[in-house]
């Protein structure tokens, strides 16, 4: 309750805040921007969904009702928003651009879902349909989930513009729900087939996988000025049962990637840790080298949370990691995890991370100032942002790293999809400001 800013959703159900992200500069203005998804949110019909861009500086108390853009799902059951994203500057405009992704989608509109992202350009504003999107791309096969996660990438192969990743995790083209993530290179335009028009994609290992369930730009791991990608294959068996493995794969990118020949990959220490929310944090270690953020909610009785090092090739096992942080029974910790920038002035990278379910689904985030190494415990985490209520899920997902209000000091988002000030888990957004040390 002590945040910068508290942006309430719109009705009962809607959940917004459930997908959160800072979205770059839409409108060209010097401040960061949001993107709020609100997967249950009626605009054409129950379940349709929608995504709320809201500009920065923002402070005080507000509504998502009185957002600069709604971008709204195409048709009922669509769950638009479930995904958002940043995707940078796709078209090179000087304008950053957005990803929505509605992974229940019927792009053929015959009856079956499978999925569908879309990219839209800033400036953003007013009340739109995804329809009208800039780009579209479109699940392949029926249940694929397409769209179930977006990511902006960066520059992958050196052309200016900037590409987006479009996951969908129950693909089946190496077994059933084995999982396959798409890259598409920017400028992008009109409407591309999943399966088709990509320019790269990356294959899960083997049936049940979902690979792709989550995924990260990484930033340039080896220096060679080409952004990579580490995705997770969250219910891989390898080192246990649904332990979960995470990807790291260098750029330049073409063709079919089996992911069994990533450069680097890292393992969850024991059965059931669906290892995989990712997020580049920067130099967290001090050691020069770029690292990777690794959350596991599952992980034992309360989850976990990892640092590695994300200059690393071949296989690892999470057990190494450069810093770790263990939950408490019923945390789910490692929720959602996210570079906090430079959010204390000191100009070192920080990290933050949540537990969602933290007395009673209250939910809590945990800021770190860098460096870290070693065993982590949230009681000596920097800040601790608590939520209001039981039943808030405050930290549901975080995101962080870009300034909204301008001050040279990075700040954080927090989603908080249980929330009920405006209505019965309508679900807010709290930004909290980076403060200078």
């Amino acid at each position: 309750g002590a945040a910068d800013a508290k942006i309430n959703g719109v009705s009962g159900g809607d959940i917004a805040g459930d997908k959160v992200a800072l979205a770059g500069d839409v409108n060209g203005d010097g401040f960061a921007d949001v993107i709020v998804g609100a997967k249950k949110h009626l605009v054409n019909g129950s379940n349709s969904g929608a995504a709320f861009i809201v500009l920065g500086p923002i402070i005080g108390l507000s509504a998502l009702s009185d957002a600069e853009a709604r971008l709204g799902g195409e048709s009922q059951g669509d769950f638009a928003g479930g995904s958002v994203a940043a995707a940078g500057d796709v078209d090179n405009d000087g304008f950053d651009d957005v990803l929505v992704g509605a992974k229940l989608q019927d792009p053929a509109a015959d009856g079956v879902a499978r999925g569908t992202a879309y990219l839209i350009r800033g400036p953003i504003s007013g009340d739109l349909d995804l329809s009208t999107a800039d780009a579209r791309f479109e699940g392949l096969n029926p249940d694929d989930t397409a769209g179930g996660t977006v990511r902006g990438l960066g520059d992958t192969n050196d052309d200016d513009h900037d590409d987006v990743l479009i996951a969908a995790k129950l693909s089946d083209v190496n077994g059933v729900d084995s999982g396959t993530t798409y890259l598409f290179l920017g400028p992008l335009a009109g409407t591309y087939a999943l399966g088709t028009d990509e320019a790269a994609r990356f294959l899960g290992e083997a049936a049940d996988d979902q690979a792709g369930g989550t995924a990260s730009m990484t930033g340039d791991l080896d220096g060679d000025g080409l952004f990579d990608v580490a995705l997770c294959g969250c219910l891989d068996d390898t080192a246990a049962v649904d332990a979960g493995v995470v990807y790291l794969v260098r750029a330049p990118f073409s063709g079919d990637i089996m992911l069994s020949g990533s450069d680097a990959r890292w393992y969850g220490e024991a059965a059931g840790d669906s290892v995989g929310y990712l997020a580049a944090v920067g130099d967290l270690t001090g050691d020069g080298l770029p690292d990777l953020g690794i959350g596991s909610a599952a992980a034992g009785v309360g989850g976990a949370f990892y640092i590695v090092d994300g200059a690393l090739t071949g296989d690892h096992s999470l057990v190494d990691a450069a810093a770790k942080g263990i939950g408490t029974p019923g945390q789910q910790l490692g929720a959602s995890i996210t570079s906090a920038g430079d959010f204390n002035g000191d100009l070192v990278p920080d990290f933050a991370v949540s537990a969602a379910g933290d007395q009673m689904a209250t939910g809590l985030v945990a800021v770190f100032f860098g460096p870290l190494t070693g065993a982590l415990d949230l009681a000596s985490a920097d800040q601790l942002w608590v939520g209001e209520t039981a039943g808030d899920g405050a930290g549901f997902e975080i995101s962080g790293g870009q300034d909204i209000d301008d001050d040279d000091l990075d700040d954080l988002v927090i989603g908080a999809p249980g929330q009920d000030m405006a209505a019965p888990d309508a679900g807010a957004v709290y930004i909290v400001l980076g403060t200078d040390v």
